[in-house]
């Protein structure tokens, strides 16, 4: 089985039970579940494909958690990248692995200033927006998850600074 369909066999098993928590917020398996699947099916609304890959802009969060899974529902590549992060170094890694949307939380993007500069056509939008967008029901990819897919990117500075 695939990670995602782990969670959805979890939310089959125990839809009450708790799957994330992050300070006082937490989801069920049940919720996390429809999360997930509001997210990937706004996911390919907004016209992601299988491979595409999907900048996760943002701290430590049960959406996020959520995104990613929607990310590899919808047949995407997540990229986690901490809010902490300036925008600057978000657009090199946006650009750098091709995203092709860049999905950040309310914390990042005042940080940011709704606009980093940088991302030239690579839409930014906000977690509680991108979810908001979702129909509740996913919307399958053409080509299904296989395990030896990639699910994610992750970058780090090393000693440069620069992200790679």
């Amino acid at each position: 089985m695939i990670l995602h369909e782990l969670v959805t066999e979890a939310a089959r098993r125990g839809p009450d039970t708790l799957a994330v928590a992050c300070g006082e917020d937490a989801l069920t398996y049940g919720q996390l579940d429809a999360d997930a699947d509001r997210y990937a099916a706004a996911l390919r609304a907004r016209g992601v494909r299988t491979g595409d890959r999907i900048l996760i802009w943002g701290g430590k969060s049960t959406a996020a958690v959520a995104l990613m899974q929607g990310a590899l529902r919808a047949g995407a590549v997540y990229v986690p990248v901490s809010a902490a992060n300036p925008a600057a170094r978000v657009a090199i890694i946006a650009r750098d692995c091709a995203a092709v949307l860049v999905a950040v939380d309310a914390e990042a993007a005042t940080r940011a200033g709704h606009d980093p500069e940088g991302l030239g056509d690579v839409p930014l939008v906000l977690l509680d927006d991108l979810l908001d967008q979702g129909t509740g029901r996913q919307v399958r990819p053409p080509h299904p998850a296989r395990p030896d897919d990639l699910a994610y990117i992750l970058y780090t500075s090393g000693s440069t600074g620069t992200p790679k």
